[in-house]
């Protein structure tokens, strides 16, 4: 059920743009935009993030990550990119260079420490989610969701999806949603963070 259920969202990956920028957030998972381009905010002024529990993985210690499972708003950097795919997910699949790129810019220890980049596998196992950090010799964090329990959470994205959030004492707080592959974009999405993590200063 769970693999018929990912097909109907690669289906729907093919009929969106799949070079789509990073998008001013609008709802947790909503990034319709107004006529001008501009994302209206919600009354608060801020678009909440589901605070995801992301199960305990083996050997997250070297990830400077808890042995146990933890909460996003728990992780000690302020901004987190996570990757939402499938080992199933033919583009996700070819973006894996781009990954790899995209984690070594931002570096071990993130970019001062402030950015962090994880993956979510919607729908595979913990054996899969190692298959595919092997495969393409990544270097962060694959967060298994067999149940697509997490997938649900966050509104069930096609594949692959990133989401920039930022971590407050209010909690997560999604501040741009990318859908679809980062095909040779690794820098240029990069470098939107940055952007984001300097207008988030001001």
């Amino acid at each position: 059920m769970n693999r018929i259920f990912l097909y109907s969202l690669l289906l729907l990956f093919v009929l969106l743009p799949v070079g789509a920028s990073l998008r001013p957030a609008l709802a947790a998972q909503d990034t319709a935009q107004t006529e001008n381009g501009d994302a209206p905010a919600d009354v608060a002024g801020v678009t909440p993030f589901p605070n995801l529990l992301l199960p305990a993985v083996p050997n997250a210690d070297q990830f400077g990550l808890p042995l146990q499972a933890v909460q996003i708003g728990e992780l000690q950097e302020e901004f987190i990119i996570i990757n939402v795919y499938s080992w199933f997910c033919a583009p996700c699949q070819a973006e894996g260079p781009d990954l790899r790129e995209l984690s070594e810019l931002i570096g071990p220890g993130g970019t001062d420490g402030t950015v962090r980049i994880i993956g979510i596998a919607a729908g595979d196992d913990i054996t899969l989610t190692k298959r595919f950090r092997d495969k393409h010799s990544l270097p962060y964090a694959l967060f298994p969701d067999p149940s697509l329990a997490l997938h649900g959470l966050m509104q069930s994205p096609p594949v692959p999806t990133f989401y920039i959030v930022r971590n407050t004492t209010d909690g997560p707080h999604l501040l741009a949603t990318h859908i679809g592959a980062i095909r040779g974009k690794a820098k240029a999405l990069y470098s939107e963070v940055l952007k984001l993590t300097e207008a988030s200063e001001d």
